[in-house]
This record gives structure tokens, C-alpha cells and sequence, in this order.
């Protein structure tokens, strides 16, 4: 089980490495999926 303050707090880092042309993979619980659907990383 995860909060939104274990989540959260990470997602500027993968999101300035995926922009910044490195393959980034974020594994999260299935929930926040939607969240971030729109985000750069996978």
C-alpha cells in the first residue's frame, strides 16, 4: 500500500529524466496509474 507522500515526491525526478532522454520506468500501485497517464515516463 502506498500514500501520495511516498508517490508523489518522485514524480519531477523520473519526469526531468524521462525529458531529459532517459528511459524512465516509475512502478507505482495500479491506482495512481491514471494520475499519471500524461507524464513522460512509462
Amino acid at each position: 500500500m502506498a500514500y501520495r507522500g511516498d508517490v508523489f515526491p518522485f514524480v519531477p525526478v523520473a519526469s526531468a529524466l524521462a525529458r531529459a532522454g532517459h528511459e524512465a520506468t516509475y512502478v507505482v500501485p495500479r491506482e495512481f496509474h491514471p494520475l499519471f497517464r500524461d507524464e513522460p515516463f512509462r
